[in-house]
């Protein structure tokens, strides 16, 4: 548990710079989109849960953001750290376990300061007299206890990780061949299933689905079981990878 720890410690020596400059950013376009609409009496309808009603959330916009720094947290942290790691004397076992403890805090922070933010986007615009947009396909701002909201989300925030994670992984071990291999694989989609490329890479629509379709507890048992499984596959490819200059 010690070497756990201290390789934690390690990978996020320059993860908190990449994560306060990224809300910094996200913070400042969120302030300066209100400014817009206090000043010229716009609504900007912006973000991954955009509805055709007349309603808006600008806090809902930084959603695809968030995904966005996942996905390239998930890959450059194999190419920065891991080999890094084991010339330290690290175990392939206790960097992917510091990457599984790193991965639920960044998503749990990250939820909370969403969470929050967009409840203070919610009476912001009501105070505008627009209607604020609450009800968000897996939680509604409105009705649902913040606690809930909070853990709903960390969890999408998860299991989209624990996916991207293992992105990084192969990417890591095959490099330009798991592209190749990516991209036969969607174009081939595409043309058997008819699979459009936002079916494809649709991870909130498929998240919706699984939560629109079962209860609330097995909703959560099936994202869990997601990313138990991209966990594993990716430990077991990474034990196995060659370490890159």
């Amino acid at each position: 548990m010690g070497a756990t720890k201290r390789i934690f410690k390690f990978q996020n020596h320059g993860l908190k710079k990449s994560i306060l400059g990224f809300w910094s950013v996200i913070l400042t376009i969120n302030i300066l989109t209100y400014i817009l609409m206090v000043n010229f009496n716009s609504k900007i309808k912006i973000g991954l849960f955009s509805s055709k009603d007349d309603i808006f959330s600008i806090v809902g916009g930084n959603i695809m953001p968030i995904f966005i720094f996942f996905i390239v947290y998930g890959i450059v942290m194999y190419h920065e750290d891991f080999a890094l790691a084991l010339s330290f004397g690290f175990t392939r076992k206790d960097f992917y376990k510091s990457v599984i403890v790193n991965n639920i805090i960044v998503t749990l922070s990250f939820a909370a300061i969403q969470v929050i933010l967009q409840i203070i986007d919610k009476y912001f615009v009501a105070s505008l007299g627009y209607k604020p947009m609450v009800e968000f396909g897996i939680f509604n701002t409105a009705t649902d206890n913040i606690l809930f909201i909070v853990l709903t989300l960390s969890l999408l925030f998860l299991t989209f990780v624990s996916i991207t994670n293992l992105i990084g992984v192969l990417q890591y071990r095959f490099g330009y061949k798991f592209w190749i291999g990516f991209g036969i694989t969607a174009i081939t989609l595409q043309i058997l299933g008819n699979f459009s490329a936002k079916k494809i890479l649709g991870f909130s629509d498929m998240y919706q689905w699984i939560w629109s379709r079962f209860n609330s507890s097995t909703a959560i048992f099936l994202t869990f079981v997601i990313a138990i499984v991209c966990y594993t596959l990716g430990y077991f490819i990474i034990r196995k990878a060659n370490i890159r200059k």
